[in-house]
């Protein structure tokens, strides 16, 4: 199971005093290929823990992809401090320690080492104590030591490299990079349905509904709430419930506001959804703006009348299924779309339409047209963060399936890839033991979903 969060962050995990001349070879050549993250450098996140070897652990949690680099040394030990968050990793050097921080995340590892020191390993493992103190290494003991464990590790760690020069880091570096950029292409060019959500609207310049609500009520009551007043609001305010509350008290006058979803213009992410749907792709959409529509005006595209937002038309769409007439490439707006051959506040009805079911089920229909793609189809969700809680959430969450499920936030954060629930059941215990300002409600929502599923 994928979850994706970002661009390719790659972090190197060596000494820098014996490979100090290669790692900034490295970082040259690497800076058009990723970020590389080399903890000398200035570009290295260094906000992550006050403690230097604690934020290179932090960092390295934080990576897309982990590269050991062995060579003579084999680094300081990660020694006791005080408020350190990785206790058990006290004696480590701070290189295996950084290691271990990767691989519980599940970050994709792979080693190199220098041809002599794995020369040298081999004949290190062969040797009692005695024999060892005769012999002349050309590394450190512990270098040996922790490439032993490696070579051990289980799962077993398939990207493993001898070199004596740069060219024989980049040559399967720009392999394993490539493979792992080719696979994330595949799951969203394979997945059967895609999932999209606001953060894909966001680059577009689209609000998401919970600052747009906030930016109604200020424009409804002429009150400018301060910065820490948007913020508070912001992570406590169930949107939904709010605009519903706004138009039982203010009536049909405050429609006009879903005019600005209106005017944006798509990007060419929207031109890509667009087009999947024109090849036969089922695109399910909570995004209220109607940019995936303009993208699907161009003329190369067309993919009039492939929009389903009305109750009536999921009605018609599930009576189809039921009679195994499944229409290929469609988009499917749970939240309601323009109506662009009504006038007036008529064009906004399928937005109050949904807003009327919060609180309760989805509506019927659009229920069970969810759960049929979710239960017969791969998803591929795209900057969905969960948090209409009690209607679309539900449905995903409740919804148990042996399909394959890929999540791609869209934000600035690294790529994980989970091996097993117990990553996700970790992360929600850490996240319901925070005081609940500090609660991130879309995490568990997210990892909520993703437990559901039987195959990982």
């Amino acid at each position: 199971m994928f979850r994706n969060n970002g661009e390719m962050k790659i972090f190197f995990c060596s000494t820098v005093k014996d490979l100090g001349d290669l790692r900034d070879e490295l970082y040259r050549s690497l800076e058009d290929l990723g970020t590389p993250w080399f903890s000398e450098k200035k570009d290295f996140p260094i906000n992550c823990h006050p403690d230097a070897m604690t934020n290179c652990l932090k960092v390295a949690e934080e990576c897309d992809l982990f590269v050991v680099l062995l060579d003579t040394r084999a680094g300081l030990p990660y020694t006791e401090r005080e408020g350190s968050p990785y206790p058990d990793l006290f004696g480590l050097t701070i290189s295996e320690a950084e290691y271990r921080c990767a691989k519980k995340k599940g970050k994709p590892v792979c080693i190199f080492i220098r041809k002599r020191a794995a020369h040298e390993s081999a004949l290190y493992r062969q040797m009692d104590e005695e024999e060892r103190k005769k012999f002349k290494f050309y590394s450190e003991p512990a270098v040996y030591e922790f490439y032993d464990r490696l070579l051990h590790e289980k799962p077993h760690i398939p990207w493993r490299y001898t070199f004596d020069s740069i060219e024989e880091i980049m040559g399967p570096l720009n392999t394993i990079i490539n493979q792992l950029e080719n696979r994330l292409r595949d799951i969203i060019k394979n997945s059967k349905v895609l999932f999209i959500g606001e953060k894909v609207s966001e680059i577009s310049g689209v609000p998401n509904f919970g600052d747009f609500v906030i930016d109604t009520i200020e424009f409804m009551t002429k009150y400018e709430f301060t910065g820490y007043e948007h913020i508070v609001l912001k992570k406590n305010l169930r949107s939904e419930s709010a605009f519903k509350m706004l138009h039982e008290e203010i009536g049909d006058g405050i429609l006009i506001c879903f005019e600005k979803f209106n005017n944006y213009e798509p990007k060419p992410i929207h031109y890509y959804i667009a087009n999947e749907i024109k090849n036969g792709k089922w695109v399910f959409t909570t995004n209220r703006d109607n940019l995936i529509e303009k993208a699907g005006t161009y003329s190369k595209i067309n993919i009039e009348n492939k929009m389903i937002f009305e109750e009536g038309e999921f009605k018609r769409f599930y009576e189809n299924i039921q009679r195994h007439q499944l229409r290929a490439g469609r988009i499917f707006k749970l939240n309601g779309g323009f109506d662009k051959d009504k006038k007036g506040n008529k064009k906004f009805k399928s937005f109050l339409d949904s807003l009327e079911g919060v609180g309760k089920n989805l509506n019927r229909n659009k229920m069970e047209v969810l759960k049929y793609f979710l239960g017969n189809f791969d998803f591929c969700f795209l900057g969905y963060n969960c948090l209409d809680k009690f209607s679309i959430y539900q449905v995903l969450k409740n919804t148990p399936t042996e399909k394959e499920m890929f999540w791609f936030n869209l934000a600035e954060q690294p790529i994980e890839i989970i091996d097993t629930p117990k990553h996700l059941e970790n992360e929600n215990m850490i996240e319901k033991n925070k005081r609940l300002i500090y609660k991130s409600r879309e995490t568990l929502c997210i990892n909520n979903i993703l437990l559901k599923r039987k195959n990982f």
